[in-house]
């Protein structure tokens, strides 16, 4: 990608780095590709260069356009140091990571691990039809919860969209290209063009404060990207929508079969009013994953959804989850081969009971057994013990006691 603004390939930085190309190009910075020298990794070098009001010399130091513009150039240079500060404390696998940063060329920059696969956007273009409900549920299980680690913090993502959001070759989202610094930049400048991005955005990214934005400002633009993944179009603008709302229900543009109450839960979140969207991630994912299938196999995974899913549903409901294959009784069985021999069929009532009763009814009663004749009760005879007990002797015919001669 050519940038007049950008620096050549092959320019060293600190001795460290070593330009390779330009991966993108935006208002508030330039992001390249570049090898560490000392390890030959590639990692992602991302600049502070706000265009609207910097300049870069023949030196390739990059200055103010002028004397006015010096005092946003350091307030958003400082913005951009504080957000790889607060970048390099996550480790999480879902959220790109960053190396370090350092300052030279009069600017900054910010390394960070180059994650190798393909944006959403080209992900979603080369399937050649609609995603699975399988697939997305996949995709948002760690995306959520690296969002849910972000807003723990008190930091918001402020830019996803189906070009920031990285799936690597296995199938692992990761979110990229945060937009914080960039969003406190354009509400102190109001110059820098990157401001929103149409149709992810809420409307409260527009104002001109963002004392509005929180954990449901990230919800819009997630539950905008997946509106874009199920029906292969983007919702309108936020502004155009508080003048006429023309977005459909999801459940009226998704081109696959997807569960009702995921479909439900991206409207909920493209909610215009704030109040009315989820006001956190974990309120979100128990209206977007509570019915999802359990596709893991192994014991230990088994048991992690199922404790996911008594988070989402209750215990109550995640009481009717089949976490094992019911096994049948021995009395069951028992019963069932009695009743096959007798020649009957036995059938699957819902209790023993129920089949003791079914069984009744196929076997008739056994004729009655002839009356035997009263006869005496046979004497009851003492034992050992009570027979020396009382002194007495056994009979000659008796053997004698244990232990006696």
């Amino acid at each position: 990608m050519e940038n007049l603004l950008a620096l050549p390939a092959g320019t060293t930085l600190v001795g460290d780095y070593r330009i390779e190309r330009v991966l993108g190009a935006g208002g508030f910075g330039i992001t390249y590709l570049a090898r560490e020298i000392a390890l030959d990794r590639l990692v992602t070098v991302k600049e502070y260069f706000p265009s609207d009001f910097a300049v870069r010399d023949a030196s390739a130091t990059v200055r103010p356009k002028g004397p006015d513009c010096q005092e946003d150039y350091d307030w958003g240079l400082t913005r951009f140091i504080d957000e790889a500060q607060t970048l390099a404390k996550f480790d999480h696998p879902n959220i790109n990571r960053v190396y370090r940063y350092f300052r030279a060329n009069c600017t900054a920059y910010m390394v960070l691990h180059f994650e190798q696969g393909q944006s959403l956007k080209s992900w979603l273009s080369g399937l050649y039809r609609a995603p699975r409900q399988a697939e997305l549920d996949e995709l948002l299980r760690p995306l959520l919860d690296a969002l849910e680690a972000l807003h723990a913090r008190n930091y918001l993502h402020r830019d996803i969209a189906p070009d920031n959001i990285i799936v690597r070759k296995d199938a692992m989202p990761v979110l990229i290209d945060f937009g914080s610094a960039r969003g406190q930049m354009v509400q102190h400048s109001r110059t820098v063009s990157a401001l929103v991005k149409a149709g992810y955005s809420p409307y409260e990214q527009y104002a001109a404060s963002g004392r509005q934005q929180g954990p449901w400002t990230d919800i819009y633009s997630l539950g905008a990207t997946l509106y874009q993944a199920i029906s292969g179009k983007r919702p309108s603008d936020a502004p155009s929508r508080i003048v006429t709302d023309d977005v459909k229900p999801a459940t009226e543009v998704a081109l696959s079969a997807y569960r009702q109450r995921f479909l439900a839960a991206i409207d909920h979140a493209l909610a215009l009013a704030i109040e009315k969207r989820p006001q956190s991630i974990a309120e979100w994912r128990r209206e977007l994953l509570v019915e999802a299938a359990i596709v893991k196999t192994g014991p230990v995974e088994r048991r992690q959804d199922a404790l996911r899913q008594l988070e989402l549903v209750g215990a109550e409901s995640a009481a009717a989850i089949p976490l094992r294959k019911p096994v049948k009784s021995r009395f069951i069985e028992m019963l069932e081969r009695v009743a096959t021999r007798s020649g009957g069929k036995c059938p699957a009532p819902a209790s023993d009971a129920a089949r003791l009763k079914a069984l009744e009814v196929k076997n008739p009663d056994p004729a009655p057994a002839p009356a035997v004749p009263k006869t005496a009760a046979p004497k009851a005879r003492r034992s050992w013990s009570e027979l020396w007990r009382f002194g007495r002797r056994p009979r000659a015919n008796l053997p004698s006691a244990p232990g006696k001669n």
